[in-house]
């Protein structure tokens, strides 16, 4: 360095503005003035009247200008103090000695201060954002009814205010054991998707549902928290965690990472995030207990208009289709089947009554051996069995009630008289899973179900009763006036069997000594039938008259006293039978 600079720091540069303004006002006034005094002595310039009084003039102007510029630079150098005072500036700038004077410090403050001011910019342009955000989010909780969109829109945000780009929201699970849904992604590609279900042990986001509090990560493999390496998928090693709390619980978890590598985490994002948090929790909550106020009242609904319906004079197949439409309007099903017990054989089923949007595997009328089927167990347990998607139905009976469709849910529910399963109503969505939250509604509706049916039953008994009493009356009524033609008489006899009974076929058959010989029969080829004779003990006819006790065969293909000829002479393709003898 120089001589000249050394100098010149030395007794200026480091000076404040007192001794600088005394150093210039020496150069600019003491010098002259010596050297004029000097000049009036050696050239005798006093003598002159005038000189003194132009000299004090001069003196008198100068301490004036002295004065104000001194005036000037002190409220120059008090301006740096109070800057000093409010902590704008450093208070060791612009003491002698510093290596600043007063205006330096200015300039410093002044710096000082833009330099706030664009972060006070800046943290009012994201405050800003803050409010924008929420107030979208405040807005969409008037536009939207779905919940779930809410928590879409809140991961969108989240990321937006969090300068992130991979992200999730997962919910909490109600069931046990625990575990996490994932409603929303953003970034993690076929990683994870909304639907998905993760274990609750396995998910670091547990600890923030244990703890109930926001967890930040700065660097996973470092955290002894964890101490596990990082996957790529995650991004960066930091990461940051919250707790989506309502007003009674936590709804489930936020989760935010980064693909940029030196990207760290801390609480700053936390604090930015939780009124975000806190607005969706709120709108979620509310949305939620909108749509369950909606649900309850609609299957308030519901059951009114079922009872309405048990009530009415609906009978039989008008009765289950009303009942079932009434269902249908709240949880809007693809397939319903109502089963009904055979008294007969505990573990077979007949279908009493479908209703399906598309094809079903079955009819009405279909008789299913259930031994070791979902639908057995329904029986025997005598509680409702929710089933759901991606089980495989093994059993053939279940397939073809239920569709046996790989995204299907199904609900089985029982249909109990005085205490005993007689039937089941078994409903199936193909689509999004509606019956577990209609389960409830589903039994109070079969509980009706289940005493319409019988007093259907009931009244189909009744009324099967007096038919059958009327045609005994009508039968001996016809004997009493007839003219005693007997294959009249045995005509008009099997009409009215025919009649109550409700059957495609059927025949009488004489003992002859040891032989059976028709005598009278309907829908079938009597000309060809009384060609043979039947001997006893030979089919289900020969069989009963045999034994004298009637009997009842369900399915002629397992019937190991069916005899095939009679069924070749009469040309009708016999399916079930029932015979008795007199």
């Amino acid at each position: 360095m120089k001589l000249s600079e050394r100098i010149a720091r030395r007794w200026f540069y480091q000076k404040n503005l007192s001794y600088k303004l005394n150093l210039i006002f020496g150069l600019f006034f003491f010098f002259p003035v010596i050297g004029f005094l000097y000049f009036s002595v050696k050239y005798k310039m006093l003598q002159d009247e005038y000189i003194p009084i132009f000299f004090l003039g001069v003196l008198i102007f100068s301490l004036t200008g002295f004065s104000i510029l001194k005036s000037l630079f002190d409220r120059i150098v008090s301006i740096a103090e109070e800057l000093r005072d409010h902590g704008i500036i450093d208070k060791t700038q612009g003491s002698p000695g510093a290596g600043a004077d007063e205006l330096q410090a200015i300039v410093q403050s002044v710096a000082n201060i833009q330099r706030q001011f664009s972060q006070t910019y800046r943290q009012m342009e994201r405050k800003n954002a803050e409010i924008s955000i929420l107030k979208e989010l405040s807005e969409l909780c008037y536009v939207t009814f779905d919940p779930h969109e809410i928590l879409h829109v809140t991961l969108e945000r989240a990321l937006l205010l969090s300068s992130s780009d991979l992200g999730s929201i997962l919910t909490l699970d109600d069931a046990e054991p625990k575990g996490f849904t994932v409603k929303a992604t953003v970034g993690l590609g076929k990683l994870l998707q909304p639907g998905d279900h993760l274990d609750f042990d396995a998910s670091i986001a547990k600890y923030a549902i244990i703890n109930k509090s926001p967890l930040v990560v700065s660097d996973i493999e470092k955290d002894k928290r964890f101490g596990r390496m990082n996957l790529p998928h995650y991004g960066t090693k930091s990461f940051v965690c919250m707790p989506i709390k309502s007003s009674k619980e936590i709804i489930g978890v936020l989760t935010l990472s980064s693909t940029k590598s030196d990207r760290i985490y801390s609480q700053d994002e936390v604090e930015i995030l939780t009124p975000l948090l806190s607005n969706a929790a709120f709108a979620f909550e509310n949305l939620l207990l909108v749509k369950t106020t909606q649900r309850t009242e609609a299957y308030v609904r519901a059951i009114e208009k079922v009872f309405t319906i048990l009530n009415s004079s609906f009978r039989s197949t008008e009765l289950l289709h009303a009942v079932l439409n009434e269902i249908r309007a709240v949880v809007p099903f693809d397939l319903a089947v109502v089963l009904r017990r055979t008294p007969n054989h505990r573990s077979h089923a007949t279908v009493q009554d479908i209703m399906s949007t598309g094809p079903a595997a079955i009819t009405k009328g279909t008789r299913l051996d259930c031994s070791g089927a979902v639908i057995e167990k329904v029986f025997k347990q005598e509680n409702s069995l929710l089933i759901e998607s991606n089980t495989y139905l093994a059993h053939p009976a279940d397939r073809k009630v239920l569709g046996n469709r790989a995204y299907g849910t199904y609900l089985l529910t029982p249909l109990k008289t005085d205490g005993t399963v007689n039937g089941v109503l078994a409903l199936a969505v193909y689509g999004e899973n509606q019956l577990e939250a209609a389960k409830g509604l589903v039994n109070w509706i079969a509980n009706g179900l289940s005493l319409a049916i019988e007093r259907n039953r009931l009244s189909e008994a009744v009324a099967k009763r007096s038919q059958e009493l009327e045609t005994i009356q009508r039968i001996g009524s016809a004997l009493a006036s007839s003219t005693f033609d007997i294959n009249k008489v045995l005509k008009y006899t099997m009409d009215m069997i025919r009649e109550v009974m409700n059957v495609e076929a059927g025949s009488l058959w004489f003992l002859e000594k040891d032989e059976l010989e028709i005598a009278v029969a309907f829908n079938a080829k009597i000309k060809a039938l009384k060609k043979f004779r039947i001997k006893i003990g030979q089919g289900i006819a020969g069989y009963v008259a045999a034994r004298g006790e009637p009997i009842t065969v369900n399915s002629i293909e397992r019937s190991p006293h069916f005899f095939p000829i009679v069924d070749e002479s009469s040309g009708f393709k016999t399916r079930s039978a029932r015979c008795a003898s007199p």
